[in-house]
This record gives C-alpha cells, sequence and structure tokens, in this order.
C-alpha cells in the first residue's frame, strides 16, 4: 500500500509553499506559475513546507511554456544537498545531484516526450539507491546512487514561464518493499521492510 503524505492541487492557493520569489512565483487558476521576470535577481522557486521523505514517489503535471531548463528538486536536506531533475523544452531530462556544496554532478540522462505548451505527467520513484524518472508513463531515467539522502521536494523555474499542478508524494507501508545495497563499496544502509 502507498499513503499519500502529501498533494497539492493549487486550488487553494499556495500556502503550503515557501515561495522565494513572490513576483515570479504564484498560483493562477489552480496551477503553480514559474514566470522569471527579467528584471528579477531571484531565482524563482517554491519548496514543500513540512515535507521530507527518503523512499517514496513524487509526481506532478508540468506544462513548459517557453525557456530553456525546469528542475525538480528532491531528497533536499538544505541549500547545499539535494537531487535536482532538470527538464528542458526539448524533452532531455538531466538528473544530478549536490552533496555539501560541491559543484553539481550529472548522475543520469534521458529523453521524454516533453511538447512546448502540453502538460506532461512527471514520476519520480526514490526506492535506496534506486532513482527512477517516468514522462507520461515511459521510462525517461532508470539511474543507482547510492548516496542516502532524505528531505523535501521543491521546484525551480528557471527562465520559464511553466505551470505545476496535482503534487503528488507517496511514501509506501512498511511491507511494500525490501531493499538492501549490494555495492560493497557504499555506505551501509539500513535495510528497509
Amino acid at each position: 500500500d502507498k499513503k499519500i503524505i502529501a498533494s497539492d492541487e493549487f486550488s487553494l492557493g499556495g500556502s503550503k509553499w515557501e515561495i522565494d520569489s513572490p513576483m515570479d512565483v504564484y498560483v493562477l487558476d489552480g496551477h503553480l506559475v514559474f514566470n522569471k521576470a527579467k528584471t528579477s535577481q531571484k531565482q524563482p522557486t517554491a519548496y514543500a513546507k513540512n515535507v521530507a521523505f527518503d523512499n517514496a514517489e513524487f509526481s506532478f503535471d508540468l506544462r513548459l511554456v517557453r525557456g530553456s531548463a525546469f528542475s525538480a528538486v528532491f531528497r533536499k536536506k538544505d541549500a547545499s544537498t539535494y537531487y535536482q531533475l532538470n527538464i528542458t523544452t526539448q524533452g532531455r531530462f538531466t538528473l544530478q545531484k549536490r552533496v555539501l556544496g560541491a559543484p553539481l554532478k550529472t548522475i543520469a540522462g534521458g529523453d521524454g516526450s516533453i511538447s512546448t505548451n502540453k502538460a506532461s505527467n512527471i514520476h519520480i520513484t526514490l526506492l535506496g539507491s534506486s532513482i527512477k524518472v517516468h514522462c507520461d508513463n515511459a521510462l525517461v531515467i532508470d539511474a543507482v546512487d547510492y548516496s542516502s539522502l532524505s528531505g523535501g521536494i521543491g521546484f525551480d523555474g528557471n527562465d520559464t514561464l511553466s505551470y505545476v499542478d496535482n503534487v503528488l508524494v507517496y511514501k509506501y507501508a512498511a511491507t511494500d518493499y525490501n531493499i538492501e545495497v549490494v555495492d560493497p563499496n557504499a555506505k551501509p544502509h539500513a535495510k528497509l521492510y
């Protein structure tokens, strides 16, 4: 069984989110809108309040209208430690990781069926060291990373005009999975039952 631990359809505004630049990120017609003004000095970001996880599924609907790349951030411990999924308007997906402020490290990449001005469902599955990303039910990234990061979720609109809706975070029931790290060089992880 999966249990929803966070969701937002933005019908009640953006009260569940810490919005860094209210001029560039706002709720309109049931969507979280990222629209960075040319004069803005801040990145248009929004992070969910009081949501943190390590093993879960995280999904959202994304419509990119213009710009180069949109980012979903997850397992964010703080400003210097997190995973980032970059999605371009051309449909390129790049999974990156930052730990303790080091430069972003690319883990994996793939291509999806993103079309400008058309909503796509992005689904990220995080189980132990496994990270899978689907775009409209098609697998675009299947990666393994042995970092034991956990934390929150958020979005960075970068220079795009983009719309986010139907954010869901599912947590697994304890009996749904049993994961054990098999890489002998990895830091030890607890078994999850």
